[in-house]
């Protein structure tokens, strides 16, 4: 049975009471963000209907990114952020101020996020894939970070003090448990939300 747009939409939204994990919520929401896209294009001669998607959208994003700022790990932030970037750039056809601004939230994180985990480049997955999925990007920031943490290269692709405090959310997460927590220090964490909410050139040179 073909699903009509808002159907699908409010499917995926019915569908977060039977999530089990945060990734599985977001991954909800960008599902629905996805179709509400799909409707945009499929409506784009019709203004109202159009406009009433791409309002849904950004609505979807808005909702979606406070979750994930403050309850993803960093591999699956790179993921979250790279597919909110793209939709919310695609979505953006009637140029509001709000929107713009959004956009270029999205784009940041997505290139702050995917500068710290490079490799996280994964198709868009049902909800169904992202336990998961989640899991296997977890695992994979945390050897990736333990082994730059050890190479003793002198130029890094990421600074020390972002390694070490990635390294120290994994492990107040419960991601990682064999390391001292004590050994790193909380300026780490100061300098990270520096260069995270600094000016925007700093993302360049992380």
């Amino acid at each position: 049975m073909k699903l009509d747009h808002l159907t699908s939409i409010f499917s995926y939204i019915d569908l977060i009471d039977s999530c089990e994990s945060i990734f599985e919520i977001i991954q909800c929401f960008l599902n629905a963000a996805a179709w509400a896209l799909n409707g945009l294009f499929a409506f784009k001669h019709d203004h109202l209907k159009s406009y009433s998607f791409s309002r849904m959208v950004f609505h979807l994003i808005k909702e979606s990114s406070s979750i994930a700022h403050y309850y993803l790990n960093f591999s699956n932030k790179a993921y979250y952020f790279r597919f909110a970037f793209a939709i919310t750039y695609y979505t953006n056809v009637f140029g509001l101020d709000e929107d713009n601004k959004m956009v270029r939230n999205n784009s940041k994180f997505y290139l702050l996020y995917n500068s710290l985990i490079p490799f996280v480049n994964i198709s868009f997955i049902t909800t169904s894939e992202s336990t998961l999925v989640q899991i296997q990007m977890i695992r994979f920031c945390e050897k990736y970070m333990h082994k730059l943490e050890l190479t003793k290269l002198k130029q890094k692709p990421i600074k020390d003090h972002l390694i070490k405090y990635v390294i120290y959310e994994n492990i107040k997460n419960g991601i990682t448990e064999d390391l001292d927590e004590k050994e790193h220090d909380i300026k780490t964490k100061i300098a990270f939300l520096d260069t995270m909410y600094g000016k925007c050139r700093k993302l360049f040179v992380l």
